[in-house]
């Protein structure tokens, strides 16, 4: 047998890893930990299959472990110290440990990243309401945006006389409209939000505006050629 051939009985450095990863985990319990307080089960866990575990540290300090044993392996180091490791780690399986990261805002190495409390949604949505009042009073004050109201409604009275009412339906179900409730500008502050080209100021916005006001007078054409009108302006 030549020198560097492997007999059904050597052992390489990967199945000593292994070896003492898996009487770490057997000592931990062989199962997986979680009690399922908020997780994705209900009670315990009973995933106990040996591929599906992983050692997770209790406190979320994985990082912080790993930097105090200054190169060690964890493993390694916790197969020494089993009192140690039983009052710092757990078996946790794949989803669990997952789930565990998320709710306690883990990133992968274990160090915590966020210690503020998450922003409440009633206050994550008055922010939005309140950013869209301000560019919703920003657009009733440029030039651009009245010259497209106006155009608006030309369009939309020749419809009206053209009796094409599913126009004005196909309209209001894109979102344009004018009325007192729910005014052009509404309709311009969600396009707003959804674009990512123009920034955030008076020039980008009104360079915004004309552009919506040449989308629709293309519309405007196409209009007057089906409903057949010369023009929808006067």
């Amino acid at each position: 047998m030549k020198k560097w051939e492997r007999t059904p009985t050597t052992l390489r450095n990967g199945d000593f890893a292994r070896i003492k990863r898996d009487t770490l985990v057997n000592e931990l319990g062989g199962k997986c930990a979680c009690k399922g307080a908020d997780c994705w089960h209900e009670g315990e866990c009973t995933v106990a299959y040996p591929k599906c575990l992983q050692l997770d540290h209790i406190y979320g300090d994985g990082a912080a472990d790993r930097k105090r044993l200054n190169g060690v392996g964890t493993v390694g180091y916790y197969s020494m110290h089993l009192v140690e490791a039983r009052e710092r780690l757990q078996v946790l399986c794949a989803n669990c440990n997952w789930v565990k990261r998320h709710n306690n805002d883990e990133v992968k190495n274990g160090e915590r990243v966020r210690v503020k409390q998450r922003i409440p949604p009633e206050w994550l949505e008055e922010r939005r309401a309140k950013k869209r009042a301000q560019v919703m009073s920003r657009l009733t004050g440029i030039p651009e945006y009245i010259r497209l109201v106006e155009l608006f409604h030309c369009m939309h009275e020749a419809i009206i006389r053209a009796t094409e009412f599913d126009l004005i339906n196909g309209l209001t179900r894109h979102g344009i409209e004018d009325s007192r409730h729910r005014p052009m500008a509404h309709h311009l502050t969600k396009k707003w939000e959804q674009q990512t080209y123009f920034k955030d100021n008076v020039e980008d916005l009104t360079s915004f505006v004309q552009e919506k006001h040449r989308e629709i007078e293309i519309t405007a054409e196409l209009l007057a050629r089906r409903i057949g009108k010369s023009h929808l302006r006067g």
